[in-house]
Formats: C-alpha cells, sequence, structure tokens
C-alpha cells in the first residue's frame, strides 16, 4: 500500500514539474519576442522569474530568509525581523532540462541583501511595514560588482470573506545600484496593490494546516531617464522599458496555519503566477508572500 501510494505522488509532482516547466518556457519566449531586458542588480526586487538580460535568457530564483527579532503578536502592536533574500541567476538554461536531469553547472549571477523590517499594528485588522535593505549584487559571466540598496513601505489589511480570510495590500518601493564611485548609477521604482484570498484545506503538515491563496496585484513602474546611455530596467516589470509602465499579475499559492518552522526559520508559501501588460508576460515561481 505505502509503495502504491509513493508511486501516485511521484507521478503527481511529474506533472506539476512538466506544468511548471511548460510555463517557463512560454514566458521566457514571450520576455525574448518582446525584447524585455533585465539589469542583474535589480533581481532581487523582480523576484523569480525567466528574464531576457543584454540578449541571453536566465532564470532567477529568489530564496526569501528571515529571522524574527520580535515577533508581532495579539498583544504587542510592533516587530522587527532581519531578513536576508538570496538570489541566483541561470543564464541560458532551460527548466524542461531539470526533468530529463540536466542541471546547471555554474551560477550565472547572484545577490545578497540583508535588510530590517518594521511591522507595526496601526489598528487590529491594519499593519504597515516600513523596510530596508543593502548589500551586493554580482553578475559571473563579466558583470562588475554592483551595491544595491532600497527602501519601501507595506500596508496590508486584513478582513473576512464568507469562509475566506482577505487581504488588501499596498507597497511602494525605491531601490538603487552602485557599480563605480558613482553612488547611484541606476534605480528601480514601483508601486503595487493587490487582493488575496486564502481558504484552508482538508489536510494538516504537522501541527500546521495547510491553505491555498488566490491573489491578483497591479503594478505601476517609475521609470529612469537616461538621455546619452543605454537603460537597463528590472522585469518582468520592466521600469525603464519604454511603453512598459504598468502590468497585472494573477496566480495561486500554497502554504500552512501557521507557518511551518524549524527554530527561528519559517516554511515560505509557495505559489505561481503570470504577469502581463504593456506587450511583456512572464510566468513566475514564488517563495513567500505576496504582500
Amino acid at each position: 500500500m505505502t509503495e502504491g501510494r509513493n508511486v501516485m505522488m511521484g507521478a503527481m509532482w511529474r506533472r506539476i514539474l512538466v506544468v511548471v516547466a511548460l510555463g517557463f518556457g512560454f514566458g521566457a519566449a514571450r520576455a525574448q519576442d518582446n525584447g524585455g531586458q533585465i539589469s542583474f542588480a535589480f533581481a532581487a526586487q523582480a523576484g523569480s522569474g525567466i528574464y531576457d538580460v543584454e540578449g541571453r535568457i536566465i532564470q532567477i530564483y529568489r530564496i526569501p530568509i528571515s529571522f524574527p527579532v520580535k515577533s508581532l503578536t495579539e498583544e504587542r502592536r510592533w516587530g522587527v525581523s532581519v531578513r536576508t533574500p538570496v538570489t541566483f541567476g541561470f543564464y541560458d538554461y532551460n527548466a524542461a532540462d531539470a526533468l530529463v536531469g540536466n542541471f546547471p553547472s555554474h551560477i550565472g549571477a547572484a545577490s545578497l541583501l540583508p535588510g530590517v523590517r518594521f511591522d507595526v499594528r496601526a489598528k487590529d485588522n491594519w499593519i504597515v511595514s516600513p523596510y530596508a535593505d543593502f548589500g551586493a549584487a554580482k553578475d559571473f559571466s563579466g558583470g562588475s560588482l554592483a551595491w544595491v540598496y532600497d527602501v519601501g513601505m507595506e500596508s496590508v489589511v486584513s478582513f473576512p470573506v464568507g469562509s475566506w480570510a482577505a487581504r488588501a495590500g499596498q507597497e511602494v518601493l525605491w531601490a538603487g545600484a552602485a557599480q563605480t564611485a558613482d553612488p547611484l548609477n541606476d534605480w528601480y521604482g514601483e508601486a503595487k496593490a493587490g487582493f488575496e484570498f486564502r481558504h484552508e484545506l482538508g489536510f494538516s503538515m504537522g501541527k500546521s494546516r495547510a491553505d491555498i491563496g488566490l491573489f491578483g496585484v497591479y503594478y505601476r513602474y517609475f521609470k529612469h531617464e537616461r538621455e546619452s546611455t543605454a537603460v537597463t530596467y528590472a522585469a518582468p516589470a520592466p521600469a525603464t522599458v519604454p511603453g512598459v509602465n504598468e502590468q497585472t499579475e494573477i496566480g495561486l499559492s500554497f502554504g500552512s496555519r501557521p507557518k511551518l518552522a524549524w527554530w527561528k526559520l519559517s516554511m515560505p508559501k509557495i505559489g505561481v503566477s503570470y504577469r502581463f501588460g504593456d506587450g511583456i508576460g512572464t510566468v513566475r515561481i514564488i517563495f513567500g508572500e505576496i504582500f
């Protein structure tokens, strides 16, 4: 019986991998056809997905890692956490290769942006979270090291919708990059607003209950205009691509209530989404919160 169950689970996960790989391939084709490119410096802000960097396809995977210093609780109206998101990029790598055991031999780009985030409970169902990050990004295919920094503010309001737990979120973000003695070679900004609806599933994982979430987010981008040199930009929401000013993202994610955790390291939500608008489209694999 156990062997049969394992075979069924293995078949299910292979189907999931095939769907993800096909989605990745579609997203890459759309990005390439539209000439979309990304600056590796802003890979952490762009998030997981498939993009075009100077004519080369790159798959970016962002792993959000955070450690609570003071947790936001019912009794405490504020909290603080340290986060160290790690981002890896693989050039000229097809996600479908993983299905036949072909994995990339080296990392094409990587970034590490340690930062701090404060959570303040403005009302019982309203949390405001300012944050700041500073770190470095490196393109190992010949690009120079870039220092990257960002500041932002997030606001999330929670409310019930029938048997679903709903959230309305807004966020503004500004990021800068320095590759020479100039403290600001390039910058990237965005504002977003969206909704998420979560519902418990009929099974548990240890002491936690599994849940599923459906979400939709609208993005607006701020451009960095340059007169004499070509601009770089962050995708799948290229802030400085001419004609690309806004996009919409829809998707779903899986998680648990409360979050599965080991020591102080919690298990992030995992999801997949499709972001589109202004002629650019891409599939993203998401680790962590939508907002």
